[in-house]
């Protein structure tokens, strides 16, 4: 059986590049740890949603060292959470954002209607694939795997 191969190098390249755009720093990544964090989280959310949450952590905690041990813990994660259900639009703002980034902020750089149309909804099963995240932090290490495989 063919095990496709997990996009953790891609989603730390794009850590850094935010952490730049947006703090001005290089983040310090931790051997290991950075990718069984990122690959607990691709279980419970997709590649572009795991970005969302980079970009909103890197934004919005700037108290916080940017790392990407600080970005997956379950306080900034339950403070997304509730990010997202006070601000209206949250997540269409987040995605454009990452649009305007992957465009080199270049104008222009807003959704069409369809697209829009699609991030509406997908609000609530977004908020519940988070929701899953959180809570399997407080049920199991991440050393285990949550979907019960070897």
């Amino acid at each position: 059986m063919i095990e496709r191969k997990l996009p953790t190098g891609t989603l730390m390249r794009a850590f850094d590049s935010y952490a730049q755009t947006f703090r001005g720093e290089r983040p310090v990544f931790i051997r290991f740890k950075d990718g069984k964090l990122i690959k607990h989280a691709l279980t419970y959310l997709t590649e572009f949603e795991l970005e969302m949450l980079f970009v909103w952590f890197l934004r919005e905690k700037k108290d916080m060292r940017p790392t990407i041990g600080a970005a997956l813990c379950k306080e900034v994660i339950a403070d997304f959470i509730r990010a997202s259900g006070r601000t209206y639009g949250f997540y269409l703002q987040l995605e454009n954002s990452i649009r305007q980034l992957s465009r080199g902020f270049n104008a222009g750089g807003r959704l069409s209607g369809a697209a829009t149309s699609q991030i509406w909804s997908d609000e609530a099963r977004i908020t519940g694939a988070f929701e899953k995240l959180k809570g399997s932090y407080s049920r199991s290490s991440i050393r285990e795997n949550p979907k019960g495989s070897p």
